[in-house]
Parts: structure tokens; sequence; C-alpha cells
């Protein structure tokens, strides 16, 4: 057996004396898309601490590096604790990423009174905790904002004190991490308020034969962004500030950049419209792909939502009820998930539908200088039968008002189709704008 089952083994022995709200989870078995330590240890849904197990003292030997890449990982999802280890060397570590409390050394025997200490800080803090006062913070804070959202103010009043106790701990540094399930159905409450099965996207005639060519969706990195601030926008709403320096970006920052991805699409309403065209279809001589959404791909890794966007006095409500949680200590272990979803007034026009991607995982990179001249790497899905992991499922192509050669391209593009085997049949149709030269 590997040193990594036997030590999660020995922490689930440990947990279970403590009942089931206790849980280690390995890795591999949720956040596949990201591949940063090995196990996690949850109370109640909500992630108490991170482990990393080393096998090898060598793979320890710059422990410091390996320390602070989990405390930025514990940092990122709220974690109060993270323990490394390694068996040779027969030491943990366990740090308080909050108050940056003593990395303790201690010998491996003592893994269980580690564990149990951990234990005993979470459940004398719960002792404290009252989820009266939390219910009452979520409850404010949606008559204070005023939002005009049925579904998300629904939400808000159905939550129970019952729901607060089994989805939100408080944390050793005071604040309150909510659960994955509580976070999750609190964002969409707030962005998925309808129901959409299909959603299209514009681009280039060259990229459409490229997919049908090669049998390859992709997605790209928001790096390939030519508006940088379109990725901060969020951060910068919430700490109030007008501009970030992106040449002083961290090596954690730039990976982070490099681990999202995204394909930008508009509802199914924006199909086959003049602005969009103009906008990003390549001045109409492009095509407007029609998809339908396979929500049974829809997973860990893949999340998809229409874009929030901010009023026209430039006020986020959205964003603002997050920030008045964040204030009163209240915090989310997926913001970066999430705060892609948001976007200033002055893409409203757009009415976009975001499909979001998250992989960290290197060797699936293919890097690629794109359209804005920005060296950046791309994800791409086989869509062939028994083979498809892409959510997006082709249905149409609608070729441009300008696309040279209409009639002769609809033709070939609709024999290319069926000779390249596309797993679906896909209709090639033609604009309905007949007035734009």
């Amino acid at each position: 057996m590997s040193i990594e089952y036997n030590t999660i083994s020995s922490i689930s022995k440990l947990l279970n004396e403590y009942g089931r709200e206790y849980q280690i989870i390995p890795n591999n078995e949720i956040f596949s898309r990201e591949y940063i330590c090995d196990a996690f240890i949850y109370k109640k849904n909500v992630l108490i601490a991170v482990v990393e197990i080393k096998n090898l003292y060598k793979r320890l030997a710059n422990k410091g590096i390996l320390l602070n890449r989990l405390l930025h990982y514990a940092n990122k999802v709220n974690a109060s604790y993270c323990i490394l280890c390694n068996d040779t060397a027969g030491y943990f570590y366990k740090a308080n990423n909050y108050n940056n409390i003593e990395n303790i050394e201690v010998p491996l025997s003592k893994l269980e009174l580690i564990i149990r200490s951990i234990i005993e800080e979470i459940n004398n803090l719960e002792e404290k905790f009252n989820p009266n006062e939390i219910l009452s913070i979520f409850r404010q804070t949606k008559n204070e904002c005023n939002l005009n959202n049925r579904q998300f103010n629904n939400f808000i009043d159905e939550l129970d004190v019952d729901y607060i106790k089994n989805n939100i701990s408080k944390l050793p540094d005071g604040r309150f991490s909510l659960s994955e399930e509580f976070e999750r159905k609190f964002f969409t409450n707030m962005l998925l308020d309808r129901e959409f099965n299909q959603l299209c996207r514009y681009t280039s005639l060259s990229s459409t034969i490229r997919i049908i060519k090669e049998k390859k969706a992709s997605v790209c990195s928001i790096a390939c962004m030519n508006d940088k601030s379109e990725c901060y926008y969020f951060d910068q709403y919430i700490n109030n500030i007008d501009k970030i320096d992106y040449s002083s970006l961290s090596p954690y920052a730039i990976k982070e950049i490099n681990s999202t991805y995204i394909s930008s699409c508009a509802e199914i309403e924006s199909k086959d419209k003049l602005t969009m065209w103009r906008m990003y279809g390549n001045d109409a001589k492009g095509t407007c792909l029609i998809y339908d959404i396979d929500k049974g791909l829809l997973d860990n890794n893949f999340f998809i939502a229409p874009i929030s966007y901010a009023n026209k006095d430039k006020k986020h409500p959205y964003i603002e009820f997050i920030k008045k949680l964040l204030e009163k200590d209240i915090c989310f272990n997926q913001l970066n998930i999430w705060k892609h979803f948001f976007k200033p007034v002055d893409y409203k026009d757009e009415k976009e539908i975001r499909l979001l991607y998250f992989c960290d995982d290197e060797s699936k990179f293919k890097w690629i200088q794109s359209s804005d001249e920005i060296f950046c790497p791309i994800i791409e899905f086989p869509i062939d039968d028994g083979n498809n992991k892409y959510p997006l499922i082709l249905e149409e192509i609608i070729l441009g008002p300008k696309c040279p050669e209409k009639i002769t391209n609809r033709q070939q593009l609709q024999q290319y189709c069926s000779y390249n085997k596309i797993p679906k049949k896909v209709n090639i149709t033609l604009s309905e704008i007949d007035n734009y030269r």
C-alpha cells in the first residue's frame, strides 16, 4: 500500500471516532480539476484542512516551498489548517493559515495528536457559534440590497437555523465558512434565474472549419482576453481599487490565470443579430454556432451561467451583496470560480453566457498565439461519438450576411461535415439579414 493510502486510512479511522460529521476525502474524488494536495478534511460539508503526503525525503528537501504552496492553496479554499507529512522523515507540519501560527514539527507518531487538536479547536469554536446570528445577517443583507431576483430572494427567505448549523462553520480566525453545497446553491440561485437549453457563439469561418476538421472543441485561458480588466473586475470592485498592475502579478496569480478557461457564448435570442455579427462574427463574414447544452456533462470542472452585469450607475447589486457578507466575516471557498460571472455595465449588450473550465494539468495545455497576438494556453476536447466530454453540442452553423460565396460555402460545409463524420447531423443555414453590406 502507498503512504498516501495508509495515511488517509489512518486519518479516516480516527475521524470515525467523532461520528459522521468529520470525513477525509482523497483529492481525486473532489477537486479533480486542480491537483494541489492529496486529501481534504471536512466537518459537516465544510472544508477545515488540506493534507499533502510525500513518500520520499528528498521531495521534502525544500519543504518551505511546499508548505508555502500548500498555505496559498489553503487560503484560496478557506481551509484553516494544512498538514504536510513525510513517512521517511517522520514529520508533520500544522499551520493555521490565517493567524500564521507556528509550523509545528512533530514525529510521525504524533499524527493522532495533531488531528485531535484540530478537532478540539473546531468543536470549541462551534460551541460559540450562533446560527440565528448568521441567519439574520443573510436576511438583513437581502433587505439592504433589495435585489430584483425573486428566485434568489426566496432562497434567502427559506434558509433556516438547521441548514445554517449544518452548512456553515466558524473558522479559527473568527470568520464563517460556507459548505460547498451552500455556496453552489447561493450562486446558482443568484445567477441562474431562468432555464436555458441552447446558446450561440460567434466566430470566424476558419475557426468553424477547424472545429469540423479536427473534431475538437476548445476553451481558451482567460489570458487570451485583450481586455485584462475583465479578469479582475470582481476583485477591483470588492477592494475599491481602480486599477491592477498586471506586470507585478505573482507566480501564483499567473498560475491561476492559466488554470481558468472560458468559452464566451450568448443567449440563443442573440443569434443572427447584426450587432453581434459586427462585433464578434468577423464583421459578418464569420459564423454563428448554435449549441445544445448537455447538462449531464457539467461537473466539478465545468461551470456555465449567464453573466451578471452592473447597473447603468456602475453599481453592481449582486457584488454589493457578496461584499456585505464578506465584511461581516462570511467567506466563500470558490470565489475564484464565481467571480468570473460578473462584468461591468459596458458589456451588457453582449448578453453573455459563459462556460468556465478549470484545469492546472499542464500536460493538457496547447500553447497558441491568439488572434490578439497573446501567447496563451488552450485546452481541446474531442467531440467524437462515445468520447465527448464537452457539454456544448453543435446543432447548427449560420453563415454570416457578408460571408463570401454563401451558397457555395453552405453546400461545401454540409458535405464536409458528412465527409468528416461529425457525430451529429449539423444544419448549415444562411443569415436572414440580407441588407448589410
